[in-house]
């Protein structure tokens, strides 16, 4: 008499999802744009403008935290998002769903590769920027700018999960995410100087996710420590982080509408 199959466990189902997760991820090659090109992109134009302004440029460890902080962001809102939409789109979770795989499982196994991949970025960037340039950030600035990229990647993730949540399409949510992320650099002073701003639009901007992120890192390598105002900042990114996340999971739609 043969024997009923075993059900799977959920340690079993977990790793199953994950590795599946991890190979997708590596075969998108616009995955590995973001996670490779576009930070070192902006290591290596950042560092041909410090060769160029000599003393008076910006130095290299904030060029790293700048160039960390719009990967791990583009990572979030691109890759995570758009992979997310599309899985729903084509009807990739409501067949999960059918299988004996808890829901939470389904999302947190995405969540962690794409937390990976940003613990990935940080590594390269940090790692090419010791190859070529020679600079190796203090072990106490290393630690806050771990603490610092933990954090924005969970940001990035919420806001791409609340994109998702909100729009349908994966054509639709690719746009948005696209303007929001040209939105929030513009913002971070990315392509303006912010400092021509009025007042009430500087601190506002202040206060966005992707310029808290990048002040704690810059403040972590370069000054290795944290004032009152960085403390401000990580209060206000965790409360950001609980905020999107809260939002984007509670109305994330399993399916198109």
């Amino acid at each position: 008499m043969t024997q009923a199959p075993k059900a799977p466990t959920p340690s079993g189902t977990l790793l199953a999802l994950l590795t599946a997760e991890a190979h997708a991820f590596v075969r998108n090659g616009r995955t590995l744009i973001w996670t490779v090109a576009l930070p070192l992109l902006v290591l290596f134009l950042g560092e041909s403008q410090v060769h160029r302004h000599g003393p008076l440029a910006v130095p290299t460890l904030e060029i790293v935290a700048l160039g960390l902080t719009l990967g791990i962001f583009t990572l979030g809102l691109f890759s995570y998002a758009t992979v997310l939409a599309t899985y729903r789109e084509r009807g990739v979770f409501q067949r999960m769903r059918c299988a004996p795989v808890p829901a939470w499982q389904i999302l947190g196994a995405r969540l962690l590769v794409q937390m990976l991949a940003v613990l990935l970025q940080a590594v390269l960037l940090f790692g090419v920027a010791w190859g070529a340039y020679g600079v190796v950030p203090s072990l106490l600035g290393a630690e806050y700018a771990l603490l610092a990229v933990i954090l924005a990647g969970f940001a990035s993730l919420a806001i791409g999960q609340l994109i998702v949540a909100f729009v349908g399409t994966a054509g639709g949510v690719s746009a948005v995410a696209r303007v929001l992320l040209i939105v929030l650099m513009l913002l971070d002073g990315f392509f303006l100087r912010t400092s021509d701003w009025p007042a009430w639009l500087r601190n506002a901007a202040d206060w966005t996710p992707i310029h808290i992120a990048t002040r704690l890192m810059q403040d972590g390598l370069v000054a290795t420590q944290w004032g009152t105002a960085d403390l401000h900042y990580l209060l206000g990114l965790v409360a950001w982080i609980a905020l999107l996340a809260y939002l984007g999971i509670t109305r994330f739609r399993w399916q198109v509408a």
